[in-house]
């Protein structure tokens, strides 16, 4: 696996115009549930928010890390930004 797991917080998917478009007045939070109840996104929630990652090898791998602490820098990192 070649390159870093990508991540989206939920500020990511609500800033994004096109995204919400595509929700079609769907409440998000609601589109978000959904998409981990049917095994599409995995959701890691910690003291830095909430983070999404598609289920896929890699961005298993990366939630499984993330759960254990071991993503701490970049999840502050990344938070600080959104």
């Amino acid at each position: 696996m070649e390159g870093g797991a990508h991540f989206l917080c939920r500020t990511e998917f609500a800033e994004d115009a096109d995204f919400m478009r595509g929700l079609g007045g769907a409440d998000l939070d609601a589109a978000l549930e959904k998409a981990v109840q049917r095994g599409s996104l995995l959701r890691v929630q910690n003291e830095a928010g909430g983070f999404y990652f598609l289920n896929t090898p890699r961005g298993r791998a990366a939630a499984e890390s993330m759960q254990k602490g071991e993503w701490r820098a970049a999840m502050v990192a990344k938070s600080a930004t959104t």
